[in-house]
């Protein structure tokens, strides 16, 4: 059968999230939308059963015994996709039923990826380390289409450290062609070649296609758990030795930039997955790359890690370009902050829900775009 699109679902031993996830998807098209499931759990019975009750003859499972890296995972998941466009997710995440509509519209107009807004979704056994979040937030503002220039955006993301995601072409939380997914892994040898995936396939895709569009609509609905990472984030446990990280592989640190502290923190497994991926691509521009702007961000919100920040900054030199860094990042954190309070303007939160389910989140975020024309957003 010929698919659309493949919805892409690495997993391992998180089946409380990934039932929900599967049950939220059950209304996009089973003859257009596939969905994969590519699993590394330690015990599948539990689940075997659901799948069976299930009934969903587009969900397409495999397993894999033994130990995985997340890389070794994501990579067999995106394997066995056989759609033309393909859309990486968590198993506790989930996507906008707007998703199939903006798909045939990069089909029709050739267009090879594009990027979007999400949704945030807090499970309720989500521990923040500051104030309770609302369950699901997402921006209302006036939706629209337009066209990145891939060069424009890989030179700002490596200005910055390679600290953002946002808005580079990708596989995970975005939409691409399976052709472009294919040319990656020719050129790379992997989807995903670091050890951060979602950072190196981001870059590496970025890296090989001329531009794409960015769509302002919250196409997919990130769901942030309590064993996730962006959940480990939340409470403050995303950090530590490269060592301490069983989703890392076991070799993690050859190859590793002399120039990144080797600590498993957002702030460094970026940098060195988006590193990674330039170097297997082949692409110059490796020497635009900011680390300054990398060891400020770990300077500011890791003050236990400022000691391996400065063993990198030793010369009154790098110290002045760390402060400039520092100086730069609390600016702009400073305009994001008042940015975010005039864009709360524009949200949707619901507060009261504290008990609210994926899948009503998945059904709030459709209700609101139901009679969408997505030919009238392009600018």
């Amino acid at each position: 059968m010929s698919y659309l699109l493949s919805i892409i679902i690495p997993t391992k031993n998180r089946y409380q999230y990934l039932q929900e996830c599967l049950l939220s998807l059950r209304k996009l098209d089973p003859r257009r939308v596939e969905i994969i499931v590519q699993d590394n759990s330690d015990d599948t019975s539990s689940f075997k059963d659901f799948l069976n009750n299930l009934e969903a003859p587009n969900i397409r499972y495999y397993h894999q015994d033994g130990f995985l890296s997340q890389t070794d995972n994501s990579d067999l998941a995106v394997s066995h996709a056989s759609g033309e466009y393909c859309c990486f997710i968590g198993d506790d995440d989930s996507v906008s039923s707007l998703i199939l509509p903006v798909v045939e519209l990069l089909k029709t107009e050739n267009i090879p990826a594009c990027v979007c807004d999400v949704a945030t979704f807090y499970w309720p056994d989500v521990v923040f380390e500051g104030a309770k979040r609302a369950p699901l937030s997402f921006n209302k503002t006036k939706p629209y289409i337009i066209n990145l220039r891939s060069e424009k955006v890989l030179k700002e993301v490596l200005s910055y450290g390679i600290q953002d995601i946002k808005y580079l072409a990708r596989v995970y939380h975005g939409i691409i062609s399976r052709n472009v997914l294919s040319s990656v892994k020719e050129l790379c040898g992997s989807y995903f070649p670091g050890p951060s995936p979602d950072m190196a396939n981001a870059v590496s895709c970025t890296s090989i296609i001329p531009s794409y569009y960015y769509v302002h609509l919250p196409l997919i609905i990130s769901g942030y758990s309590y064993k996730s990472a962006g959940g480990m984030g939340l409470r403050g446990a995303h950090k530590g030795s490269l060592k301490v990280s069983e989703q890392l592989p076991t070799n993690v640190e050859d190859g590793w930039d002399e120039k990144i502290p080797k600590l498993w923190l957002e702030y460094t497994m970026w940098p060195q997955s988006g590193l990674s991926a330039l170097q297997a691509i082949g692409t110059a521009n490796l020497e635009k790359m900011n680390y300054n702007a990398m060891y400020a961000k770990i300077y500011l919100r890791y003050p236990e890690y400022r000691d391996d920040v400065r063993s990198f900054c030793k010369t009154f030199g790098s110290k002045l370009l760390l402060l400039k860094e520092i100086i730069r990042f609390g600016i702009r954190w400073t305009k994001e902050r008042l940015s975010l309070k005039i864009r709360m303007l524009n949200k949707t939160q619901y507060i009261n829900r504290n008990q609210m389910s994926l899948i009503q989140a998945k059904d709030i975020v459709d209700t609101c775009y139901d009679s969408l024309d997505l030919n009238n957003l392009k600018e």
